[in-house]
């Protein structure tokens, strides 16, 4: 018998030593194809060609000091004060108006468990942060509506409305709270046991109080862990460290002024017109600010409060900063809900997972809106487990049994999945269809066997109002201005206003799967699809990506009955990776697959590299599992602070220091020469006819731009006609300079972009020039890369 256990005592330890070799085989493999890829930094030897990012490291240190300026210009951090202040303010706002929506999720118990402390704070967080996304959700309505109605040009109908909904929701939210409180009292209660694992149980769910979750691995989580040992103390100490650190990084980088091309394009250049025009309306020349724009209302309503000349700038630097805190918050809830589940070192790691990508820190930092559509995404998931799945959360939240008490848990489903779908148009095959097809199938079929509450139609009328009130207006706004509730999507049979055929097809053939390849669904395309998103993408973090394959593995290996028991408690995170896998899918079939695109799937990427994390640390070794965990937050923060990849690293520097170089010409990488020259050379009594050039944010003087899918404005003044006419036709339109931008309309015209429009030529400028109709100034500038000309003072004559 002896012999017998020794046996299996070297077979488990044995096994335990293949499982920890092949984790570091696969993880040195995945570093190693990482780092022969190309240089994050564009380093080019002699001969053009590509260092690999191995020699990234060597210079990565010199590159840091660029957070304050090379010591070269002045360090700011007063001067974001009042930014802070006003975006928390704007999330404080936010989080009283959603807290009564999701205040349903209740108090955990207290009893006699040890952890039903910790698992309170923990679900404060989670609810607190789902709280302050529904609050952002309806703010955002409310700015388009009030927009819609044209009540934008001062401040007070926007405060007012705010300080209005903030009254009711306190209002309406005490008097659930007391009706609550009352139902408490009356009915009748059993005291809660604590049963196996220290973990509360009641005969009666919804009166006793809500189950606690359950460890994920059947073991109380964070207690398997060998928290005695040194190393395994101070990186547990350090592992909160590096998570606020990138925090901070985030927030502090989501603060610098705009630089991203989209950002300049439409998500700040949008709310600019809309804020200066004190309306919301078509936009004939920027097709993009005709989509959902739900993320961009923070920005407009910032831009609203603040008014003045230079309202606009400080409103779009403070809209970048709230959409850089829905990366924080969303780093927030994804923690706290591994955290109830695995413990609090797996929710440090998903917290730490969800932050540490490039491409994260990109999108966060930029303006861009992806990982805000992520957040509502993520949040939708969560509300669907505790509503439709609630034992595969382990009842975190049970008593959701009748209809009344599910009517506005389902109205939070649908605010979630709806404000998906109102950031980008993406959201509505993500969100809005799973959800309601996962409702429709519940109730219709009412597969939920105990296990689910059953689904009225009352109930699902909540998810409609959600829907109504978040995704619901924009798809009417665009139904009412432009003709197609999907503008321009479908547009050859719903129509697409202001687009020609021509454009139309440029457009679907540019966003779909077709645009860079013949064959997007053949064995040659995925299999370049796979090393794009595992190996070659600048956004990745390897040892993230190899976090999250390890847990697939071990779903798999628990999927296939190796221990059942530890299956039930993985149930959630299976839900989870069915969210990952179609938004996958949807990014492979539906989408013409950048890079940035399928970044809404870090959360849940997140929550199994913490499980993974977490599994290694219980079963193979706890120094591994941190120092994988560790390293994936170290390397991250140092790419970052470098301003590796498409990061923009000048996060002390003066904000006045950075605003002068958009009219002030420089070296700066951030503002393009041109828009620094023209503002520094025009002014407000000018109007600039831009050609070819779309980001159009940044200008300070009076502006007419479109984008590549737009009539190319000015065209129909120029093209084919007599001189005078030509020269008559700017002057009838104020414009008093023409910028012509030949590097960019010649990147459309490139083979596999977006295209552009035949006119104009080189020619047909230098014909212009010729006649007399314009005039070419003298810049800094080679007139065949960029040219800058000005509308003669006189007529020309037509003989000319």
């Amino acid at each position: 018998m002896n012999n017998r256990r020794k046996s299996i005592f070297r077979s488990a330890r044995l096994s335990r030593s293949i499982a920890i070799l092949l984790l570091c085989l696969a993880t040195t493999a995945s570093v190693t194809l990482y780092l022969l890829q190309d240089s994050l930094f564009g380093l080019r030897g002699e001969d053009g060609a590509v260092y690999p990012r191995v020699v990234d490291f060597l210079i990565m240190p010199t590159l840091f000091s660029s957070m304050w300026g090379d010591g070269v210009r002045p360090v700011g951090i007063a001067d974001r004060i009042p930014i802070l202040a006003f975006t928390t303010g704007w999330f404080v706002l936010a989080w009283r108006l959603g807290r009564p929506f999701v205040d349903w999720i209740g108090r955990q118990p207290s009893g006699r468990d040890p952890h039903s402390g910790r698992t309170h704070r923990l679900m404060g967080v989670l609810r607190g942060g789902l709280a302050t996304l529904v609050g952002l959700a309806l703010i955002s309505t409310a700015v388009l509506l009030l927009g819609l109605a044209g009540l934008l040009s001062t401040r007070l109908p926007l405060a007012w409305a705010l300080l209005s909904g903030w009254l009711i929701v306190e209002v309406w939210g005490r008097g659930r709270r007391c009706a609550r409180d009352v139902g408490r009292q009356v009915a009748p209660t059993k005291a809660p046991t604590t049963g196996r694992a220290g973990r509360l149980n009641s005969s009666s769910g919804a009166a006793a109080g809500h189950h606690l979750p359950g460890p994920i691995f059947g073991s109380p989580g964070d207690e398997d862990l060998d928290i005695a040992s040194p190393p395994v103390l101070w990186m547990r100490r350090l592992l909160p460290v590096t998570v606020v650190g990138l925090a901070v990084v985030y927030l502090w980088g989501a603060m610098l002024p705009p630089w991203e091309f989209d950002v300049l394009e439409y998500h700040l250049q949008a709310p600019k017109e809309f804020a200066l025009g004190g309306k919301i309306e078509f936009v004939p020349h920027n097709v993009y600010a005709n989509m959902p724009l739900g993320a961009e209302m923070h920005a407009l309503g910032a831009m609203v409060l603040l008014g003045g000349a230079d309202g606009w700038w400080w409103g779009g630097i403070i809209g970048k900063t709230i959409l850089g805190g829905v990366s924080v918050l969303l780093m927030a809830v994804v923690g706290s809900w591994a955290a109830v589940h695995a413990g609090r070192v797996a929710g440090w790691s998903a917290a730490g997972i969800c932050l540490g990508s490039i491409g994260h820190a990109h999108v966060a930092t930029a303006g861009l809106i992806d990982m805000v559509m992520a957040a509502y995404l993520f949040a939708s998931v969560i509300v669907v487990q505790l509503v439709l799945f609630p034992s595969s959360c382990h009842k975190v939240a049970s008593g959701l049994g009748d209809a009344d008490g599910l009517y506005v848990p389902m109205m939070a489903m649908g605010v979630f999945s709806g404000a998906a779908a109102s950031c980008k148009y993406p959201g509505v095959v993500l969100a809005m269809l799973p959800v309601g097809g996962l409702v429709l199938v519940t109730r219709c079929l009412r597969i939920h066997r105990d296990q689910a509450p059953r689904i009225q139609w009352t109930a699902v009328a909540g998810l409609l109002v959600g829907w109504c009130a978040t995704a619901g207006p924009w798809f009417a706004k665009n139904w009412l201005l432009a003709g197609n509730p999907i503008y321009p999507l479908l547009g050859r049979w719903l129509g697409a206003k202001g687009l020609d055929p021509e454009a139309m097809a440029r457009w679907d053939q540019v966003h779909s799967p077709w645009a860079n390849s013949a064959h997007p669904f053949g064995m040659e395309a995925a299999w370049d699809g796979v090393l794009q998103l595992f190996v070659r993408s600048p956004y990745l973090n390897p040892l993230v990506i190899s976090l999250a394959f390890l847990g697939c593995i071990v779903l798999f290996w628990l999927f296939t009955g190796h221990s059942p028991r530890q299956a039930h408690a993985w149930r959630w995170e299976f839900l989870a990776l069915g969210a990952w896998a179609w938004l996958l899918v949807v990014w492979w079939v539906g989408t013409h697959r950048i890079d940035r695109f399928w970044l809404p799937a870090l959360p849940f990427i997140a929550l199994h590299g913490a499980a993974a994390a977490q599994w290694t640390a219980a079963r193979l070794s706890t120094v591994l599992a941190l120092s994988l965990v560790l390293a994936a937050n170290i390397l991250a923060l140092c790419q970052i602070c470098a301003g590796a990849g498409p990061v923009y690293n000048e996060f002390f520097v003066q904000l006045r220091v950075l605003e002068e170089e958009e009219w002030r010409p420089t070296r700066s990488l951030r503002v393009d020469p041109a828009t620094a020259w023209i503002n520094a050379h025009l002014d407000g009594d000018d109007l600039l006819l831009s050609i070819g050039h779309a980001k159009a944010y940044l200008y300070r003087v009076p502006l007419m731009y479109a984008t590549c899918f737009n009539p190319v404005p000015g065209r129909e003044w120029l093209e084919g006609r007599k001189p005078a006419s030509q020269w008559q036709s700017l002057r009838e339109h104020g414009v008093t300079h023409v910028l012509i931008d030949w590097a960019e309309i010649e990147r459309y015209r490139s083979p596999g972009n977006y295209g552009f429009a035949s006119w104009p030529q080189p020619a047909d400028v230098e014909q212009l020039i010729d006649r007399g109709v314009l005039t070419r100034l003298r810049t800094p500038f080679d007139p065949r890369v960029v040219d800058i000309l000005a509308v003669a003072s006189h007529p020309p004559n037509d003989d000319r």
